[in-house]
């Protein structure tokens, strides 16, 4: 897919008649994405665990192209071409992911999880401790996916378990979060 995207850029390129000397902003993003570390950590043989940066970081370099001519870029380059991991938090919900995404549930508080992928039956399962403690607060998460391509939607609902907890602080809102999986089948 990333040939198929240099591929077409470089078309566009061609379609617009355009050079180095005639457009240089987009023959430099054109060379960025072209000697990008893309080529060089993905693929089986190399692992970099960034593949979700360069992947962004590619693709950016694409639609600046199409950008430095004030056009609109494709809609395909808006597409992951590698699966991210998108973290959902109360202070920066998320209300869509691409299919290929996992979601991770982030809190503060020790709880558990219920959720619900399409018309599955729902799952649930407790958050985990990560990261130690910070500040004084400690972070909990749970990671979602992969889902099945005909999901739209993942429902989920938090159950604070903190010991003490008096119920009143965000995590302790037990209405259903939705996030949209766009491009579902």
């Amino acid at each position: 897919m990333r040939r198929a995207l240099l591929s077409r850029a470089r078309d566009f390129l061609r379609f617009k008649r355009a050079t180095p000397e005639t457009a240089p902003a987009a023959f430099q993003s054109l060379y960025i994405a072209e000697g990008s570390d893309w080529f060089w950590w993905f693929g089986d043989d190399q692992y970099s665990g960034k593949d979700d940066e360069f992947d962004d970081l590619f693709r950016l370099h694409l639609k600046n192209i199409y950008r430095s001519f004030g056009e609109q870029p494709p809609a395909e380059l808006d597409r992951n071409i590698v699966p991210h991991t998108v973290t959902w938090t109360h202070a920066a919900p998320v209300d869509r992911i691409q299919p290929s995404d996992r979601l991770t549930v982030r809190t503060h508080c020790p709880g558990r999880l219920t959720w619900i992928v399409g018309d599955q039956p729902a799952q649930e399962a407790d958050l985990t401790p990560v990261g130690g403690v910070m500040a004084g607060a400690s972070r909990y998460q749970l990671t979602l996916g992969p889902f099945p391509e005909e999901a739209a939607e993942i429902s989920f609902t938090f159950e604070c378990t903190h010991m003490g907890c008096p119920g009143t602080f965000v995590c302790c809102d037990r209405r259903p979060y939705r996030v949209r999986i766009d491009g579902a089948q």
